[in-house]
């Protein structure tokens, strides 16, 4: 597959996600210049992840089991999520 179908494949993809612990998709652009692609997403302020855990938790020690815990289990959520979304497609495809 071309980088180009990725591209459309991927952001397809991204389109179809609609979830609170995942940057909503508004759409692609193209640059005039070199023609290029660019996914346009909704805006976290220029952070990381990473960053931005080290700025609310300041000092790790002060993490406890509960909060990884749901920090763990958003991911599944999130994990989960995408999966349905992208089998529902799929399983869409195939019945057609």
């Amino acid at each position: 597959m071309s980088e180009i179908a990725d591209f459309w494949k991927e952001a397809l993809t991204l389109s179809s996600l609609h979830h609170s612990n995942v940057v909503s998709f508004y759409g692609v652009v193209r640059d005039d210049p070199d023609r290029s692609l660019a996914t346009v997403t909704e805006f976290m302020v220029n952070v990381s992840l990473k960053q931005f855990l080290q700025k609310k938790y300041r000092d790790w020690r002060l993490i406890t089991s509960e909060m990884m815990m749901d920090g763990s289990n958003q991911i599944v959520d999130l994990v989960h999520h995408s999966y349905e979304t992208v089998m529902e497609k799929v399983v869409k495809k195939i019945s057609e």
